[in-house]
C-alpha cells in the first residue's frame, strides 16, 4: 500500500529499523 508512514512498500521487506506494517505486512 503506496502512502504509509512507514516508508516502505505493502508488497516490500521492511528494512532495519522499520517498524512492522500494522496493516499486514
Amino acid at each position: 500500500m503506496e502512502g504509509n508512514p512507514s516508508g516502505f512498500r505493502h508488497d516490500e521487506v521492511p528494512r532495519k529499523g522499520t517498524p512492522a506494517d500494522p496493516d499486514g505486512t
